[in-house]
């Protein structure tokens, strides 16, 4: 769930994030929101690209998976962000950690409440988001 492992960083052209991805034998289909394309790159994991301008603004990976994953994969995403970007702001009992750096904010969201029409089928979701901070 890094930008970097698919060769894309905030701020870059729309070409240069499609060539990127292509080099890599992936393209982009049409998102559900304006400006928006995916990817699905691997079982229960999509990659959405959110273009404003002509500029890639945010990268948001999200994963479907059931619970005990989930939250597996949401420790593993907590430590390695953590790693790259110090401690984070917590919120929500510890389902939503917010790193604000200058030239980017990331939000890493989990959930797994079991009432949820995901969790009544033993799955939750983790969505890990980088986006540009509003200017100035």
């Amino acid at each position: 769930m890094r930008p970097d492992a698919f060769h894309l960083q905030l701020g870059m052209s729309r070409a240069r994030a499609v060539s990127a991805l292509a080099d890599s034998g992936r393209s982009l289909k049409p998102g559900k929101q304006t400006g928006e394309e995916f990817i699905e790159y691997d079982q229960g994991r999509t990659l959405t690209l959110r273009f404003e301008g002509g500029v890639l603004s945010s990268i948001r990976f999200e994963l479907v998976d059931f619970i005990p994953d989930v939250k597996k994969a949401f420790v593993e995403q907590r430590g390695s962000l953590a790693q790259r970007f110090g401690r984070p702001e917590v919120k929500s009992e510890g389902r939503t950690l917010i790193f604000e750096r200058r030239d980017q904010t990331i939000f890493a969201v989990i959930s797994t409440d079991p009432k949820s029409s995901f969790g009544e089928k033993g799955l939750g979701f983790l969505v890990v988001r980088y986006f540009l901070p509003p200017p100035e």
